[in-house]
């Protein structure tokens, strides 16, 4: 008995034992992969915005470089040289035709490229023309370092700076930017200097780019410490009394990067003014020229304990931080401790009860889920799994028809992703062409789950086929991307633009003993051309579409889209066909985003080494045209253009059943049954594996192979 009552109480207690050391062991294991995720979110973005503004000063100083070489504004601004060396003051400038036709000349510029101002200013540092008449013959002082660097023969863009001559910006704040260029004489010496004032909310629109939950923010700010952008904090500041209550005034050069000793917001009072304090951890460090991540915790200028990551810009002479509270970014991590000191707790009562009784009631919660009825629908097994739910196959009690079950997962049964979902059941139903997927039925079961039952499709995705196949015939290409652009013109003729047209979303079926038969899938990003982004149902702020076949204008202007986006990424689901391979790769979504902006894709028979039919080539070129007004004009337009290809007629009924028995044969007589809903792996940036990108780069990372 007396060892009974020992093995008694020392099982559980071994037990606990067990249970404590696995549970601390897993929670430090947990909390190094968390701290790792968070550093490497941190970086993620910070390396987002970071390129972003590389990007955007390059576009100024190609655009500023462009205007300043001239050769119509050389020879005018050598004839204002010689006119201020001739002793003419700021009256006989005024008077003079040179300024008046390099007004006409830069005026346009100015109004194109939302500059809010320019002039030339000479060697003696005077302004010799500019688009407002009482800058002529003045001195630009506060500009000195920029302006003379240009007078150098250096073209700069400066980083926000306080100006002493300009008047407060849209924020509040006496801040401004310029861009400067050298104008040259034939003999290549420096006459003068061309500059643009940016309005700096050009610029910090950047700096909104990317930021890390709901605390998150990033920042720029000046080698004195000077925050340059705008907080997000700013109504916090005034109640903190950091800003004053006029709300006219904000934090833009008005805030400093500042530790105050304590956490503000919980009523700490500083005993140093604010001058006195000195500048935070990540301020001092990122004005040294020191980048860094700190997931270890630091001060804020709020107090508030806060990771971040920085960098410091030495060509613009600012620093851009991205910070999250901790609180935020390691909230998990806290309440998975308290839930750890419980579960101790709960062992010691009983808790290998405990945990048998939940481990039945899961597994019956599972077998009770996969056996639900829906409507008149039994599901049978899942047979897929995408961004918003799972895909069953299903079979129709009174039909018997076999059919695909989409259901929206539990955790996203409410709010924007129900909207998405029942908009996507909508847009779809609404077209009504062979080449599109159907929609038999939608409804949402006593316990609130929403289903909708689709068409179940026989076949590959094109990302399957060109996987296992390599590169398409070109005439079985023009076959599939015709039918594509059929499904596509009845959407376009009914206002609506697909925005996720990948090879993931395109099926080559087999369809009532027709082989190749093209389906056109998830319309779950469709928005009707009228509709504002800002009633979009995707997040503020944010790029949808999938990196790798993003239109240009879907990445610069995403709220001003018409069908000829879909034509471009059609283009581009072309060129992955007959190379194998997509038009651009990179290590990052920004990095592809730029070269679809501006990188001229290779010539399709340049990248496999062989001839391609001169007119398929030049047509996918056309559809990948950074112009949209270049491109094709619609679905219909680029249908009777594969038509009237050469090799159009080549791909016949014959060809496409014997690559079908073919595949029949080599995978024992099946075919994939699954209808694809377009997510793949969203750790690859090539092939066929295509993420949709509908964030704001807070919490992914895309790797090229």
């Amino acid at each position: 008995m007396t060892r009974f009552r020992f093995l008694s109480w020392l099982i559980p207690l071994a037990a606990v034992v067990i249970v404590a050391g696995v549970g601390l062991w897993s929670y430090g294991l947990l909390h190094r992969s968390l701290r790792e995720q968070v550093s490497d979110q941190l970086q993620t973005i910070l390396e987002t915005e970071v390129t972003a503004i590389e990007v955007w000063v390059e576009g100024q100083r190609s655009t500023l470089g462009a205007n300043a070489t001239n050769a119509d504004l050389e020879s005018l601004v050598a004839g204002l040289v010689r006119l201020e060396n001739s002793g003419t003051g700021a009256s006989g400038l005024l008077r003079s035709t040179g300024l008046r036709d390099i007004r006409r000349h830069l005026d346009g510029i100015e109004q194109h490229s939302h500059y809010a101002g320019w002039m030339v200013i000479s060697q003696s540092g005077r302004n010799i023309a500019s688009s407002r008449d009482d800058d002529l013959a003045q001195r630009t002082l506060s500009w000195s370092p920029h302006v003379q660097a240009a007078l150098e023969g250096a073209t700069v863009v400066s980083g926000p700076f306080r100006s002493r001559t300009s008047a407060a910006d849209s924020t509040g704040g006496a801040a401004m930017m310029i861009a400067a260029a050298p104008v040259r004489d034939a003999a290549g010496d420096v006459l003068a200097a061309l500059v643009f004032r940016i309005d700096p909310a050009a610029f910090k629109r950047i700096i909104y780019i990317a930021r890390m939950g709901a605390s998150g923010e990033t920042y720029v700010f000046d080698a004195q410490g000077m925050m340059v952008s705008r907080s997000r904090f700013d109504s916090e500041l005034r109640s903190l009394g950091l800003l004053p209550a006029d709300t006219s005034v904000n934090s833009t050069f008005n805030v400093e990067i500042r530790d105050p000793g304590g956490d503000l917001t919980r009523g700490f009072v500083p005993a140093v003014a604010r001058r006195g304090q000195p500048l935070t951890r990540m301020a001092a460090e990122a004005t040294d020229g020191n980048p860094g991540v700190d997931v270890g915790g630091y001060r804020d200028y709020r107090g508030v304990e806060v990771v971040g990551a920085w960098q410091w810009l030495p060509g613009l002479e600012i620093g851009i931080a991205t910070e999250v509270d901790e609180a935020q970014a390691f909230g998990r991590l806290k309440a998975l401790r308290r839930v750890f000191w419980v579960l101790i707790l709960l062992s010691v009562l009983g808790s290998l009860g405990l945990f048998v009784y939940a481990s039945v009631i899961a597994r019956l919660r599972r077998s009770v889920e996969t056996a639900q009825r829906l409507g008149q629908y039994r599901l049978k097994k899942k047979i897929g799994e995408g961004g918003m739910g799972k895909v069953y196959l299903a079979k129709h009690a009174m039909l018997r028809r076999p059919t695909a079950i989409k259901l929206i997962r539990a955790d996203e049964s409410e709010g924007q992703h129900v909207a998405r979902f029942e908009r996507e059941v909508q847009m779809t139903s609404s077209l009504t062409h062979p080449n599109t997927i159907s929609i038999y039925d939608y409804g949402v079961t006593p316990e609130g789950v929403f289903y909708y039952a689709m068409e179940l499709l026989r076949g590959y995705d094109l990302g399957q086929v060109v996987t296992e196949s390599g590169p398409l015939p070109e005439a079985r290409v023009i076959h599939t991307l015709r039918q594509a652009c059929g499904s596509l013109a009845e959407a376009h003729a009914l206002g609506l633009i697909h925005r996720d047209i990948k090879p993931a979303n395109i099926m080559l079926c087999e369809q009532g003993g027709v082989f190749d038969f093209v389906k056109v899938l998830d319309f779950g990003l469709v928005r009707h051309m009228e509709q504002s982004e800002s009633v979009a149902l995707t997040q503020a702020e944010s790029i949808t579409g999938t990196p790798l076949y993003l239109s240009p204008e879907q990445i610069v202007s995403p709220d001003k889209l018409d069908e000829r986006s879909d034509i471009y990424a059609l283009g581009a689901v072309g060129y992955y066909l007959l190379t194998g391979e997509p038009v651009f790769t990179g290590y990052t979504p920004l990095e592809v985003c730029s070269q679809h902006i501006s990188t001229p894709p290779e010539r399709p028979s340049s990248r496999i080494g062989r001839q391609v039919t001169p007119d398929l080539e030049a047509l996918i070129l056309q559809c990948l045209a950074k112009d949209r007004d270049d491109r094709p004009a619609g679905a219909e337009a680029l249908m009777q253009a594969l038509e009237a290809c050469a090799d159009a007629p080549k791909w016949k009924a014959a060809d496409a059943r014997a690559w079908w028995a073919a595949r029949a044969v080599s995978e024992g007589g099946d075919l994939d049954l699954s209808p694809r809903i377009g997510r793949t792996d969203p750790s690859r940036l090539s092939g066929s594996a295509d993420p949709t990108l509908e964030v704001d780069f807070d919490d992914r990372s895309l790797g090229k192979t």
